[in-house]
């Protein structure tokens, strides 16, 4: 202020929050996915399929279903071979089946061997089921070296 108390100046104070906003942007990804597939988690999953049940109950032509899919023989491949190749197993296994998703349709890890997948707008009963076949009905080899 000069003195006839005008104003004569500003202080500008800034802060850099570039990490502050990485560091929020990783928390809301990481509350939302399984840290060693990289899928969607239980959380997402759930929230994905309350959302579809309810625009399901305001448009019946808005269908869906659900899949539940594991792993055979999990257990014993993680009691033989150790928890390490389990884990390369349950990356590459786990997300096997979004090559056969479609827009919309989500893939979620439960945890374990367990995987999960909604698939939205089926226009007939048997398509959730085709999505299901088209990587379990066939024996996977999967290179674990």
């Amino acid at each position: 202020m000069d003195e006839n108390n005008q104003k004569i100046g500003a202080v500008t104070v800034m802060h850099d929050i570039t990490e502050r906003k990485g560091a929020e942007q990783k928390l809301r990804y990481d509350a939302f996915h399984d840290s060693l597939t990289g899928l969607a988690n239980r959380n997402l999953f759930m929230n994905h399929v309350m959302t579809t049940i309810e625009r399901s109950k305001r448009n019946r032509a808005n269908t869906y279903g659900v899949l539940f899919l594991d792993i055979d023989r999990f257990k014993t491949i993680n009691d033989s071979l150790g928890h390490a190749t389990g884990d390369k197993l349950t990356k590459t296994g786990g997300s096997a089946p979004s090559n056969h998703l479609r827009t919309g349709d989500l893939l979620a890890r439960f945890g374990g061997e367990r995987v999960r997948i909604c698939s939205r707008k089926l226009t007939e009963p048997g398509d959730a089921l085709r999505v299901g076949r088209a990587h379990s009905g066939q024996p996977t080899c999967i290179h674990l070296a």
